[in-house]
């Protein structure tokens, strides 16, 4: 038993990052909050159940958190270096399983011809583009 916890010992000490997620969370909101008092717009969004409306959400300023970066940096690709949801999908990793629920409007037999995670030739130019600030 011994030699195996020696072994996770040794695992551990083999990541590239010594922290989690959870540590990033409680060092930038109570160590040093460097997002306090920033927000980012949502636009008006609905919630459906069973495709029945549940709720509308006007537009409004979210807190800027950890999801304030994924949303950001999605916005900076579509609108800054013209990915598409292809793009997009291999990027982030999705697979047509897990964009069919988000209206990707891919073929559910592009899996057959084609790996998404291949796909990075595909957007790879579009992030050597010049930013413009």
């Amino acid at each position: 038993m011994g030699g195996q916890k020696q072994s996770k010992q040794k695992a551990k000490d083999r990541f590239v990052f010594q922290f989690t997620r959870q540590d990033i969370w409680r060092y930038i909101t109570k160590i040093n909050p460097i997002f306090e008092g920033l927000g980012y717009p949502i636009e008006k969004y609905t919630i459906r159940k069973n495709k029945e409306i549940v709720r509308v959400v006007a537009r409004k300023m979210n807190p800027f958190r950890l999801h304030g970066l994924r949303h950001l940096r999605t916005k900076e690709l579509f609108e800054t270096y013209n990915f598409d949801g292809l793009d997009f999908m291999a990027y982030i990793g999705w697979t047509t399983g897990t964009s069919s629920g988000r209206g990707g409007g891919v073929p559910a037999m592009l899996p057959r011809y084609a790996s998404i995670y291949d796909s990075w030739k595909r957007y790879f130019p579009k992030l050597l583009r010049k930013r413009i600030y």
